[in-house]
């Protein structure tokens, strides 16, 4: 998934996540992740696809990454695009594990991967293989959308990776889409960084 002689070390992916925010309420068609607060596993349920299995856990009702490395992501196998035109809203809250300068240095990002197909059009394969679009922020508090060194925001002050809600939208326009992704924090809903781009279909 990286381009030569690159190296970028993920420690979360959510690949179509459907993540709703907390006060959102759901309703069909609309996907919102529920883990358990008392139990601590590394199984994370049935509605998902974990890679590595054993680089995630279930720890106090939040989802972790423990092992940072390229392409750790977690696909949900009940929800997936279509190819009619339509607006999408993905929605996911994250942090750090550790909070300190080493975590802080490591070249990875975190966030969403839309239109993720392997090579067989088997939503198997692409849960194992697939490629898509990658939106996200970077463990050095970037925004991006595509790839994280040629498409993150300019000029913006970097962001703290702490506690941080990330809002990814796409809204058809034309032949493209429209992608905006946007950071809050997640205590007040204050605005912490937007950027937006005109992308091509991705299904």
């Amino acid at each position: 998934m990286l381009r030569r002689g690159t190296r970028i070390d993920v420690f979360v992916i959510f690949i179509l996540a459907f993540l709703c925010c907390p006060s959102a309420t759901i309703t069909a068609g609309q996907f919102r992740s529920a883990w358990p607060k008392g139990i601590e596993r590394v199984w994370i349920g049935p509605e998902y696809w974990s890679n590595r299995l054993q680089d995630w856990r279930i720890r106090q009702g939040r989802l972790e990454c423990v092992i940072s490395g390229h392409d750790r992501n977690v696909h949900l196998l009940t929800r997936q695009l279509g190819k009619q035109k339509g607006d999408l809203r993905i929605s996911v809250r994250l942090g750090r594990l550790q909070n300190n300068e080493e975590s802080k240095s490591v070249n990875g990002w975190a966030g969403f991967r839309i239109g993720a197909k392997g090579r067989f059009n088997d939503y198997r394969d692409s849960a194992v293989r697939g490629r898509g679009m990658n939106v996200g922020v970077t463990t050095a508090g970037e925004l991006f959308i595509g790839w994280p060194e040629t498409n993150k925001a300019q000029g913006a002050d970097a962001l703290a990776l702490d506690d941080i809600e990330l809002h990814l939208t796409a809204e058809p326009t034309g032949e493209n889409y429209k992608l905006t992704i946007t950071a809050n924090d997640p205590k007040t809903g204050e605005l912490l960084g937007s950027i937006s781009r005109d992308r091509k279909r991705v299904v």
